[in-house]
């Protein structure tokens, strides 16, 4: 909640386009407007005028600015006027899919039918946004039979933590993949087959992917952490995961086709096309930017997965950003439960690196230059959504905690994550104002 109001207007990751296309989605505008070539919506001229001026010069990483409160104050009462729009182009989100705007929409009725400003519009979906978060994050750590201190841990870092309490669809996203990951291991260790409702439950999980990242349908994976005895024969265990696959990714297809989406948001820099064919001449352009952008980046990707606040313009320190890495890797290797089997990591593992990969392939495809040697615009908070089932990886046979230290470990967590968010606040405060 602090984060939530420290933080200013618009600062969090691409929180003005967001609010945009869930303003849009209010008004019953499933699909892009498009005009002068460009995708976008009609909106009003104070969402806008919101928008752009709030903060001038603050965005995107202009480290000598700051926000002017005076500003946030005059924009908090300013009327909405929802009579007097125009057209505003945001082609980077305005065919992004519906399904991970439900707080977001909610917060945008929830203002008009109090009378709000576009500015307390976008509060109130922060604060829905952190309540989902918040209670799909919970149901994770009640139900999962192993890895308790892994999600806690993952989902207190101070990236994640900054994504839930912003006006992003990442933080439902990421919310939906801890539950999702949680209960299918809590499922597969129960017995009998698996029941049509439990079987519905999972494909709507995976529609709700589909129709919120299209590339998140690669979760209907999941399905292959349930054990073979969960269906009538083998051929129905694979045709049922193999069907919710394709299904995710055809209905990403479906409303991408719908949607008439403009791949070409980033144009002239990047071209969607060309680089399609230059892919389909030399499919080895890919695979090497990708391993060059990992090597070459991989500590922006961690500094941007572990703590890198605001619109990437707050970087947190070393000697905070290093107790977390620590925790994680300490919980990983020490909290037991549920002992994972071989099969079972290997869906993990394949799940994580699909995701990876697939969001590298999509900013090759469409925010790298053609045939360039780097993937551009890849974040390691893109990652957050699979970090519990990468350092689900990290479970061994090995000894556990003695109980002593079992005991303390609670404590321990507590307290260490008390000072690098306190230390993590302070910093945030330091850079805005």
């Amino acid at each position: 909640m602090i984060w939530s109001v420290v933080t200013p207007p618009f600062q969090a990751p691409d929180e003005d386009i967001h609010f945009c296309r869930a303003y849009q989605l209010a008004d019953g505008d499933l699909l892009p407007l498009t005009a002068g070539g460009t995708q976008g919506g009609c909106l009003p001229l104070s969402v806008i005028e919101t928008i752009t001026r709030v903060n001038p010069g603050l965005r995107y990483h202009s480290r000598d600015q700051r926000q002017d409160p005076g500003r946030i104050l005059h924009y908090l009462q300013r009327p909405l006027e929802p009579g007097k729009t125009r057209f505003f182009a945001f082609p980077s989100g305005a065919f992004y899919p519906p399904a991970a705007y439900l707080p977001h929409v909610a917060a945008i009725w929830t203002g008009r039918l109090i009378g709000c400003s576009p500015l307390v519009m976008m509060y109130l979906g922060r604060w829905f946004t952190l309540l989902l978060w918040l209670l799909l994050v919970r149901a994770a750590i009640k139900i999962t039979p192993t890895g308790r201190w892994i999600f806690m841990a993952v989902a207190l870092m101070p990236m994640s933590l900054f994504i839930g309490a912003s006006f992003n669809q990442d933080a439902v996203t990421n919310g939906l993949a801890f539950f999702t990951l949680a209960w299918l291991l809590d499922l597969s260790r129960k017995p009998g087959l698996l029941t049509r409702g439990q079987l519905a439950l999972f494909a709507l999980l995976v529609a709700a992917f589909a129709l919120a990242k299209p590339g998140f349908a690669l979760f209907a994976l999941l399905f292959f952490l349930l054990p073979r005895a969960k269906a009538r024969s083998q051929r129905a265990y694979l045709a049922t995961g193999g069907l919710l696959l394709a299904a995710g990714y055809a209905a990403g297809l479906v409303w991408y086709n719908l949607a008439g989406s403009d791949l070409n948001w980033n144009a002239p820099f990047a071209g969607y096309e060309a680089q399609v064919a230059a892919l389909l001449d030399n499919p080895l352009l890919f695979i090497r930017a990708l391993l060059r952008s990992l090597w070459s980046y991989k500590f922006f990707y961690l500094r941007s997965h572990l703590g890198q606040l605001g619109s990437l313009d707050v970087v947190l320190p070393l000697h905070v950003l290093l107790p977390v890495l620590a925790t994680l890797a300490v919980t990983a290797c020490f909290n037991k439960g549920l002992l994972l089997a071989a099969r079972q990591k290997a869906v993990l593992a394949l799940v994580f690196l699909g995701l990876l990969v697939q969001a590298f392939l999509a900013l090759y495809l469409t925010a790298s230059p053609v045939a360039g040697p780097y993937c551009h615009g890849f974040q390691g908070r893109y990652l957050i959504s699979v970090a519990p089932m990468f350092w689900l990886l990290w479970q061994n046979r090995l000894q556990g905690l003695g109980r002593r230290w079992r005991e303390l470990a609670g404590p321990a967590l507590f307290v260490l994550y008390l000072v690098v968010l306190s230390l993590a606040t302070r910093v945030l405060f330091l850079r805005y104002y």
